[in-house]
């Protein structure tokens, strides 16, 4: 046998234990407890040729899929993100619904001190808004009237009564129901008749002055019934300093209906 044979004979055993190898590797078992990436892990192909073995170039498996955590890398639009967006489209607010509460209130007036010697008890009405924007808190206005009974003194009768035109602020105790304190200040128009007879001489005049005026008190409240007592005060002088301040207990009763844009409602929302 010459030389050339004996190195034909060499690379020949080679190309074949290539091969062998490579078929091991091909049907090696897979180990179920092994991680998923590595099970799809395809094993390297080899290309031979002239018995030299060259490892081809490994290319990701497209199959492969990463899971990354949000709070890491947010995703645009998500709790991480952008702000959430409420079905309709609109963003949601922080601030409550704003809805109006108005109706009609009664009023029981007692007067005390030096305002009870020419005022009687007094009866009236008045028209009162109530607009919520803050939660626990409401701001109202009304306007009314409120006339007293007559009454006489030093053979005078007087006949008195005021047109109270307020505004003030609400702060229930729970929610926008319920309990509550309040405060109310603005501008009164008081009214006085005096009608007299002494020894056959009669007359009479009327006197209208431009007050300051205030209360405060509290009550409660549940739609549609409102009830509250509050100190009323008709008469912070303008135009006469040597005037008395006047006040008296004044009892209210009303009832309110709901205005909001889904419409009017006299039963409360549960």
């Amino acid at each position: 046998m010459n030389k050339y044979a004996i190195v034909y004979l060499s690379f020949a055993a080679a190309a074949s234990f290539t091969a062998a190898a490579s078929a091991s590797e091909e049907h090696q078992p897979v180990d179920p407890n092994a991680p998923a990436q590595q099970q799809q892990q395809q094993p390297p192909q080899t290309s031979t040729g002239g018995g030299f073995s060259l490892p081809s170039p490994q290319l990701p498996n497209p199959n492969t899929s990463f899971n990354l955590p949000q709070d890491q890398f947010p995703v645009p639009g998500s709790a991480y993100g952008q702000p959430q967006q409420n079905p309709d489209g609109q963003r949601p607010s922080s601030s409550p619904q704003e809805y109006l509460r108005t109706g009609p209130d009664a009023h029981f007036v007692i007067p005390f001190g030096d305002w009870s010697k020419h005022a009687g008890v007094g009866i009236g009405a008045s028209f009162q808004l109530q607009l919520h924007t803050i939660a626990g808190v409401a701001f109202t206005a009304r306007s009314g009237y409120i006339f007293h009974f007559n009454k006489d003194a030093d053979s005078i009768t007087y006949s008195t009564a005021e047109q109270p035109n307020l505004i003030g602020v609400k702060v229930f105790f729970s929610g926008n129901e319920g309990v509550f304190v309040g405060a109310e200040g603005g501008y009164v128009r008081w009214k006085q008749m005096r009608n007299w007879d002494i020894s056959g001489e009669k007359g009479n005049e009327t006197v209208a002055k431009h007050r300051i005026g205030a209360t405060l008190g509290g009550g409660w409240e549940m739609e549609p019934l409102h009830i509250s007592l509050q100190l009323f005060v008709p008469n912070f002088p303008l135009d006469d300093t040597t005037e008395k301040v006047q006040f008296g207990l004044m009892f209210n009763i009303g009832i309110r209906a709901r205005v909001s844009r889904e419409g009017i409602s006299l039963i409360p929302t549960l």
